[in-house]
């Protein structure tokens, strides 16, 4: 990406993404976001985990947001506004694979989603959206005590309605 446009990763980034969408906060670790927080895990308390360095995952894992800017990347997407229809359908899935460039499949019950998740050091997010019913659901958590999985089950049942038990905190 570098290469084609000219330009650093975080700039790309915030040029091409975030402002056409109007993120305010969604940025690469090269723009050295404010506002992001030391990861923690629980094992009977809570402790701090060591930091990594995020130079080191530049494209891979660098990014930090909010769900209110996941929510609104992934709807963007969607709807073409930073991608055209061909390239978007060139990053899905191929049926019967998990995964494509970049999206995923997640399925709930009858519900199939189309999204990202990402993983580093005690932090995890995910967000997703139906095509089918133009819903999108972002998830961010940092000290994870109940599975991602079983937190966005949940909330994919709430929102469409069906009798959900809550997942037990951990």
């Amino acid at each position: 990406l570098e290469q084609k446009y000219g330009r650093a990763y975080h700039e790309i980034v915030a040029q091409e993404i975030a402002e056409p969408l109007g993120l305010r906060n969604f940025a690469s670790a090269g723009s050295h976001p404010a506002n992001t927080f030391k990861s923690y895990a629980f094992a009977g308390q809570w402790g701090e985990i060591k930091d990594i360095a995020y130079s080191n995952v530049i494209g891979v894992g660098d990014i930090a947001s909010t769900t209110r800017d996941m929510g609104a990347l992934i709807t963007g997407l969607f709807q073409y506004r930073i991608l055209r229809r061909d390239t978007l359908e060139q990053m899905e899935p191929a049926p019967g694979n998990g995964w494509g460039r970049g999206l995923a499949d997640f399925t709930y019950g009858e519900k199939r989603f189309l999204g990202h998740a990402g993983d580093v050091l005690g932090s995890h997010s995910r967000v997703i959206y139906n095509p089918k019913d133009e819903v999108a659901i972002a998830y961010s958590t940092n000290g994870e005590r109940i599975p991602t999985n079983a937190f966005l089950e949940t909330v994919v049942g709430i929102v469409y309605g069906d009798d959900v038990t809550f997942p037990e905190i951990k």
